[in-house]
């Protein structure tokens, strides 16, 4: 117990629950791992089977952008004529259009995106306990961008069992993170609306 101390001290996931009974199985349910610059750990779309804590490093939720609009918006500042662009596109090419998990209509293919950053997940932050537990595919692409990232996954089983022994914290967890997850879906609609 008294090595994961700092763990338990600094998490924001632990700080409003002083329950060790909680706090040791989230502990012992923890799988440590390091990654790397530019490692994508979940890709929009993905469905999320686990929850990262970011233990040191950060990590960027980004969400997908067409890469003509990415190569336009390198080589000018007029951004207005980049987001006309890409609604005349959208007029144009009614056979490749679709909707995304926003319901922003778009005409582009996955494999054809750059990435914009729309926050940073820090250090003793978390990401992923809603959108788990919803059983939904992750609007967002989730990359290190920090030169390394600890971090440590919580299994979908493992939260499962452990919110159904502490359900009441659990609550009070979930619903704590669905107000940044709702702050962070209307930056990220933001984004594309832009686009």
């Amino acid at each position: 117990f008294a090595m994961y101390k700092p763990v338990i001290e600094n998490f924001v996931f632990f700080k409003y629950f002083p329950n060790d009974d909680f706090t040791m199985r989230i502990i012992l349910s923890f799988k440590p791992t390091v990654c790397i610059r530019n490692e994508r750990l979940v890709h929009a779309g993905d469905v999320m089977e686990e929850m990262i804590f970011v233990k040191q490093g950060k990590l960027a939720l980004e969400v997908p952008i067409p890469q003509f609009l990415s190569q336009q918006l390198s080589q000018t500042r007029n951004f207005s004529s980049i987001a006309f662009t890409f609604k005349n596109r959208i007029t144009t090419m009614k056979s490749m259009k679709s909707t995304n998990a926003f319901g922003i209509e778009h005409d582009w293919v996955m494999g054809e995106c750059q990435f914009v950053k729309v926050v940073e997940i820090r250090r003793n932050e978390h990401y992923g306990d809603v959108v788990m537990f919803l059983n939904k595919r992750s609007h967002l692409s989730v990359r290190v961008c920090s030169k390394t990232a600890e971090l440590f996954y919580l299994s979908k089983p493992d939260a499962v069992a452990i919110a159904l022994s502490y359900p009441d914290i659990w609550r009070k967890i979930i619903m704590n993170s669905m107000k940044n997850l709702k702050q962070i879906n209307q930056l990220a609609k933001k984004t594309l609306e832009f686009f």
